[in-house]
């Protein structure tokens, strides 16, 4: 799961948090790092008007946070509250880099682990500027598509259970919108849904966005 970078995490205490656990409050400023071995971690801040906004998920294979691991903020910018229950690695952020940054090999690794997490995020951010409901969620699971296809089959199954709401939250629609517009891809065959269990076709995804653009993307390998 974690690749070259598993010898530099295996000695690390682990820790089950369970279901809907806050592991990191927005501003919090003593932090952990940690390394994402089952389970799902959602991101999100919240408004002046007290709603929530979903930023982002860590899954398996994921480190966060990366600001401050890289040093590039003092503390949390957002909460981390895990969606189910999840195992992690507790890191200690100096041995952490200091272990990666003793091998070259290691080091690539995770650059190559954070421009892939660029590349998707750009996409997430396309799908925010999406004027209709239906495009902003194409382009958002064209963006899971991008962030965990492991097989590179045009055929991918979402690793982790996903409500309406959460994935609606991604891109500002309520859960009636959402799970319309997802009747309506079901209908397509873009996507295929059990218990919050999805599955996408990526090429009729793409054909569903109208982009020829994408077309040698739709089976896009995603390896952490």
């Amino acid at each position: 799961m974690f690749g070259v970078l598993e010898p530099v995490l295996t000695d690390a205490p682990q820790r089950v948090f369970k279901t809907k656990t806050i592991i990191m409050h927005q501003g919090e400023a003593k932090l952990n790092a940690y390394a994402v071995i089952r389970g799902l971690v959602k991101v999100y801040t919240i408004s002046a008007q007290g709603n929530e906004q979903v930023v982002t998920f860590h899954g398996p294979g994921d480190v966060f946070p990366s600001s401050w691991i890289f040093d590039t903020a003092p503390g949390a910018l957002f909460f981390y509250q895990t969606c189910l229950e999840t195992e992690v690695y507790c890191l200690d952020r100096e041995t952490f880099l200091q272990k990666v940054y003793e091998s070259p090999q290691r080091t690539q690794a995770l650059l190559d682990h954070f421009a892939r997490r660029y590349t998707a995020d750009t996409v997430r951010i396309n799908a925010l500027q999406q004027p209709r409901a239906r495009e902003k969620l194409l382009y958002t699971l064209f963006y899971l598509c991008q962030r965990y296809n492991t097989s590179g089959s045009p055929n991918l199954e979402i690793p982790f259970p996903l409500t309406q709401q959460l994935l609606g939250g991604l891109v500002g629609l309520t859960r009636e919108t959402t799970a319309t517009e997802l009747n309506k891809l079901r209908r397509l065959g873009v996507i295929t849904y059990d218990k919050q269990h999805y599955g996408i076709n990526a090429k009729k995804l793409i054909a569903a966005m109208g982009s020829g653009d994408y077309d040698n993307l739709c089976s896009i390998r995603h390896q952490t």
